[in-house]
């Protein structure tokens, strides 16, 4: 009852949306064509066994659109360029226009703050809009992974990536995609990411989404682009901390009774942080077998892969949420952590593209320091010192070790299972940062009234089952569909999916995070995952 409590109280703090927007608050910031490569190729249906030739998109190029409509008699000029693709792949008939623009919204402290997003659709051609994809991205820690700055990465882009696959969805002509830059990217660069502060996050996305659909809507009454059906329908779809996002938009929505003007259908939600104390308290106490010890996975007690997580989550609570803003990040990481320059790191999205460090490139710099050892702010640590810290390297994850990472105090706090029995009610350093955790749970304290649709590997130990296992726990009164491993165990289930309230897929990946973040996405035969949900949220 005490987390209900809380958690119903931070939540309403950003609603008060106003009722209309106006167009004259939005700039046009850029824009730019996308267009992809078909491969063609003979291989064995994994289904059959049988050879098939299949035709699959692998990669996408964008293109200025002022130079669109020369793009494809200059095609045969490029022939000689090492792309590493032949020239015929390049399809002319499957590009998309994105469309990058600011608008109006609000920061932690309820002031105004402009914020960056992307709008991404087909133009021309004769289909109408039935969908509007509201895309929630993963995380980052680079300004140049960001959904507005996608076609500067390079001439050919990251095709597979979160950002890549959402944008790919404007290829099927019906559907209209809006990707938003969480506030401290895009146009606030210079500014902190409040990591997992969700309900400030679902208000920023709504309102792209909003300013998104009048401008699109404008567009359309003038110029080539289609318009939407009648009958169109959105729906909000993210991975990782995108997941989470995508169900917090969910509830933003809901709560703040905007389904009928955005026509909102449900959410497909993938490996997403939904409950950060029962997250936490699973990097503290598994061993691998909390789902199903006949199929362990490789997380040990007190380990967490993808180190940079910590520092993400402190950093953005300690920034903006307002249970820790009398805190430090020294109060919860230790001092050889902080050491090593991560926050720095994380800071760096600001500066220039080849100064930036994306998640890749902090483990890179993690695993460095753990072979050879470092020294920073007049402190030197030996290799062996640091493989305390961070102790192995899994599935190219360095994994960090809790004891050294946090703070003896924060340590011993999270280590200790009685502080978990209810959402305390004093303050105190640990407690604040426990009750912020609590304060962004998005199992808490309200019950879906549209469907939501769940992939999780039980494999992950970054973003781990027991998400999905507490958002079921807590709503014993939903109907649950799907073949699942494990963990829906004491609710009502149906074997009609029109029946259903959710629909979770939790057994077709044995991939740890990131691989199952592809899986998730990309199919190289039939429908993706991420398609399958989205179908079943949209009744087809």
């Amino acid at each position: 009852m005490a987390v209900v409590t809380l958690v119903a109280a931070a939540q309403g703090a950003f609603g008060g949306v106003p009722d209309s927007i106006s167009l004259a608050d939005v700039t046009v910031t850029g824009e730019y064509d996308l267009v992809y490569h078909m491969r063609h190729e003979r291989v064995p249906n994994p289904a059959t066994g049988r050879m098939e030739s299949i035709q699959f998109p692998d990669s996408v190029m964008s293109i200025p659109s002022d130079r669109f409509d020369t793009w494809e008699p200059a095609r045969q000029r490029r022939r000689a360029q090492s792309t590493g693709f032949e020239d015929t792949g390049w399809a002319f008939s499957s590009s998309s226009r994105v469309l990058t623009y600011n608008y109006p919204s609000v920061d932690a402290d309820g002031n105004t703050v402009i914020l960056s997003s992307a709008l991404c659709a087909q133009r021309g051609g004769s289909t109408a809009k039935s969908k509007l994809i509201i895309g929630c991205h993963v995380t980052i820690t680079s300004n140049k992974e960001c959904p507005t700055e996608y076609n500067k990465s390079a001439s050919i882009l990251a095709f597979k990536s979160d950002v890549g696959m959402l944008y790919y969805h404007a290829k099927y002509g019906d559907e209209v995609v809006i990707l938003p830059d969480y506030e401290g990217y895009g146009v606030t660069a210079d500014r902190a990411h409040p990591y997992l502060y969700q309900e400030l996050t679902a208000r920023q996305v709504v309102d792209a989404v909003r300013y998104g659909k009048a401008l699109y809507d404008a567009m359309a009454d003038d110029d080539e682009w289609m318009r939407f059906t009648g009958d169109w329908h959105s729906v909000s779809i993210g991975y990782s901390q995108g997941g989470s996002v995508s169900l917090a938009t969910h509830r933003f929505i809901e709560e703040n009774n905007l389904d009928g003007e955005l026509r909102f259908a449900g959410s497909v939600c993938g490996d997403g942080p939904y409950d950060p104390v029962a997250h936490l308290q699973y990097y503290m106490n598994d061993n691998g077998t909390s789902y199903d010890g006949s199929n362990t996975t490789s997380h040990t007690r007190g380990k967490i892969a993808m180190p940079v997580v910590l520092p993400l989550i402190l950093k953005g609570m300690c920034d903006r949420n307002p249970y820790m803003k009398q805190h430090t990040i020294g109060n919860y990481l230790s001092t050889m952590f902080l050491d090593t320059g991560i926050i720095d790191w994380l800071n760096a999205k600001s500066k220039e593209a080849s100064e930036q460090y994306t998640t890749s490139d902090v483990n890179d710099a993690l695993e460095k320091m753990r072979k050879n050892g470092f020294s920073n702010n007049g402190r030197t640590y030996s290799a062996s010192a640091v493989q305390q810290m961070l102790v192995d390297k899994i599935d190219g994850n360095v994994v960090g070790d809790t004891r050294y990472m946090f703070t003896t105090a924060c340590y011993n706090y999270f280590n200790t299972a009685s502080n978990f029995t209810s959402v305390p009610t004093t303050r105190g350093t640990m407690q604040d940062l426990h009750r912020a955790l609590a304060s962004n749970s998005m199992v808490h304290g309200w019950t879906p009234r549209h469907k939501v649709a769940f992939f999780h590997s039980t494999y992950d130990t970054v973003v781990p089952y027991e998400n999905l296992r507490s958002f079921i726990s807590n709503h014993k009164d939903l109907v649950y569909y799907g073949d699942t491993r494990s963990g829906i165990s004491g609710v009502s289930r149906t074997s009609d999916p029109s029946a259903a309230d959710v629909y979770i897929i939790d057994n077709q990946c044995t991939d740890d995070h990131v691989d199952a973040g592809t899986k998730f996405y990309f199919s190289a035969f039939g429908t993706s995952i991420e398609n399958q949900l989205e179908a079943w949220i949209l009744g087809q």
